[in-house]
């Protein structure tokens, strides 16, 4: 499923409608065309059956099914076709009320970023997608493991970073401590089990650093190793003082984009490669001098877009959503040629589709809209 939102503010969906995550709809199953299903929004999240809306209030609200916490709704509610507002915790305790202004979501986790640049976090906690130093696990039944799973949206203000006084040369083993000082966010991103986020920038010059957390599978989290993060986690192999502005990510893989437009990438979006265990620059683009503005990652498939019209795609496209002239994999960045020339404005990877907002274009038709998202888990 998928959804765009256009310059009113209205939010179009189509595809499957399982578990109501487009909204009730006389029970369809699915939405064959665009349909407006949400108004007054800014930009929207998918998971795999639920979906969040940010308002254009900087209020959160969210379809679907709940049954872990993933809508930010209290435990009672577990599913529901029509917009219902999300929660968030503890704000009576802080006596804040936070204004958001991004929403990401994962297969059964969603992680939402306020004005003030702090994250919150509901849904699942197996993976320690929650970013607040569990999983809860414990036994429901003799043969039966339960998570201690968040029902509402909550402040995560912990972050760790490597131990300087281990000496301990592998990455794999080091101890990580308390970050002292106060971390903000710009940029968040979800993939099916993990997260990252991307630190504001300051006027010291000091670069920004990207934080990761949740399932560690496939180097996912950049941190040289196959284990789950329970608090967000700088990626230490990235060296300090770079500066990044945007980060995505697919269902096992990650992406980082630098202010010189150069991806950085890890983790592994094809099932028949080998594993990225930390940030590698993807030199195909760096070295041909492309200025990468745009980019996304699917379950097994990347997409790139720059600022001269190129759109370049790698990874597995069985059903044709890679673009190439009907190729079903590129190991390596390929041209989509019927799209160069055309400057892309935004673009989602969903599960066997990509989507593409193309701006000023002459020779296809124009959509006004602002963003466009797809259900990538």
């Amino acid at each position: 499923h998928a959804i765009a939102i256009d310059k009113s503010n209205q939010a179009w969906a189509w595809g499957r409608n399982e578990g109501l995550v487009l909204g009730d709809n006389d029970g369809a199953k699915v939405i064959p065309t665009p349909k407006v299903i949400a108004t007054d929004i800014l930009m929207a999240a998918l998971g795999k059956s639920h979906t969040v809306f940010l308002k254009t209030d900087g209020s959160l609200h969210a379809l679907g099914q709940s049954k872990v916490g993933q809508c930010g709704w209290r435990g009672n509610v577990k599913s529901s076709g029509v917009l219902k507002a999300c929660i968030t915790l503890d704000t009576k305790k802080s006596g804040i009320n936070p204004t958001f202004r991004k929403i990401t979501c994962g297969e059964d986790f969603s992680v939402a970023l306020s004005d003030e640049g702090i994250i919150y976090t509901t849904g699942s906690s197996e993976y320690g997608q929650t970013a607040n130093g569990e999983t809860g696990e414990h036994f429901l039944t003799a043969n039966k493991i339960g998570f201690t799973n968040s029902y509402g949206f909550a402040a995560q203000t912990v972050f760790h970073e490597n131990d300087p006084t281990d000496d301990n040369p592998s990455d794999r083993e080091r101890r990580t401590i308390v970050i002292s000082n106060p971390v903000r966010i710009q940029d968040i991103a979800a993939g099916k089990h993990h997260a990252l986020a991307l630190e504001a920038s300051s006027s010291n010059g000091a670069g920004t650093r990207i934080f990761s957390w949740g399932c560690g599978n496939y180097g996912v989290l950049g941190h040289n190793r196959q284990k789950d993060e329970y608090y967000p986690r700088h990626v230490s192999s990235l060296q300090r003082g770079m500066t990044f502005t945007k980060v995505a990510a697919g269902s096992n893989c990650s992406l980082a984009l630098t202010n010189q437009g150069h991806v950085y990438y890890w983790g592994n979006h094809r099932s028949n490669s080998e594993a990225v265990m930390k940030p590698r620059i993807v030199d195909a683009l760096a070295n041909n001098q492309h200025i990468v503005t745009n980019m996304a990652a699917g379950p097994s498939s990347i997409v790139c877009s720059t600022d001269l019209g190129n759109t370049v795609v790698w990874g597995n496209g069985p059903y044709g959503e890679l673009g190439i002239n009907g190729k079903k994999s590129s190991s390596k960045p390929a041209f989509v040629e019927s799209l160069s020339g055309h400057v892309v404005s935004d673009l989602a990877c969903g599960q066997g589709s990509v989507l593409y907002v193309i701006k000023d274009d002459k020779k296809l038709p124009k959509a006004d809209l602002d963003g466009i998202e797809a259900a990538l888990k």
